[in-house]
């Protein structure tokens, strides 16, 4: 996930940002809100966002299946609506379950004594009822994998607030039953757990870096052929930017959103 070449001649521009509170990468704040200031810096929004799909749709989506081309499209679609409600996804979990149960080192850890598809669904409604704890809801886009690497696993792409990291970092070292690691880790992890059996990484490009995200998650449970073998759905996006919250605010998301040149291949 790192072809931004292009999108980085876009966003490293320094736009007019005057009478507007200049945001740093931890920001919890919507990616337009950066650039914020005049007409011209709207249109350098748009644009970004624009490259963004290009590069995610040549990277991911195109010469996938039809139903792998709309869970993106559905993807992009909640990420657009979390944007609008405030709630740009900024957050990009990984646990590799397998990987959890050979390190465990600590009690507690229930879930990984569930069958691997309950074992995600109880995750994902932890990880709700932790944000609910906190005082903001649980906006996502998921999906569970099985990879010759990874083995069984699962993304997340989420919205948390950074002054909530440390209460997210010790939540998962409980339900994964692995400390979290002091050994170096890349730039844009917030925290990893022993061996990278869990990571956490920032999503420090905002709604540009939401779009590409969401399309890998997107792929995911169908990439290399390989599906969870024991449940029926292996993806989805989370109720509070969902179609039917979507349709109450009455925000529609089309392909016309979409740059002209991948318009046809959605239809």
């Amino acid at each position: 996930m790192d072809n931004f070449a292009a999108l980085d001649a876009i966003t490293e521009k320094k736009p007019d940002l005057t009478g507007t509170a200049i945001l740093g990468a931890n920001s919890d704040l919507p990616f337009t809100a950066r650039f914020a200031g005049n007409s011209g810096s709207k249109s350098h929004s748009i644009m970004a966002k624009e490259i963004a799909y290009l590069i995610a749709w040549e990277e991911y989506a195109r010469g996938a299946s039809r139903s792998t081309r709309r869970r993106i499209c559905d993807f992009w679609a909640g990420v657009d609506f979390a944007e609008e409600c405030g709630w740009v996804l900024n957050t990009v979990l990984t646990v590799s379950w397998e990987t959890c149960l050979e390190l465990q080192d600590q009690e507690g850890a229930s879930l990984l004594d569930l069958p691997a598809g309950e074992r995600c669904k109880r995750f994902r409604r932890g990880l709700a009822r932790l944000c609910t704890k906190l005082g903001f809801p649980f906006v996502a886009v998921w999906a569970r994998a099985i990879s010759s690497h990874r083995r069984d696993h699962i993304h997340l792409l989420f919205w948390f607030p950074s002054k909530h990291r440390e209460a997210l970092v010790k939540w998962l070292e409980y339900v994964t039953g692995v400390w979290v690691s002091n050994d170096r880790a890349a730039s844009d992890v917030i925290a990893q757990g022993d061996r990278g059996c869990w990571y956490l990484q920032e999503n420090w490009r905002g709604m540009a870096g939401a779009i590409h995200v969401a399309a890998y998650i997107g792929v995911q449970h169908e990439k290399r052929g390989h599906r969870a073998p024991d449940v029926r759905k292996a993806s989805g996006i989370t109720v509070s930017i969902g179609e039917a919250e979507q349709l109450a605010a009455g925000f529609v998301w089309e392909a016309l959103h979409l740059p002209s040149a991948m318009r046809e291949e959605v239809a």
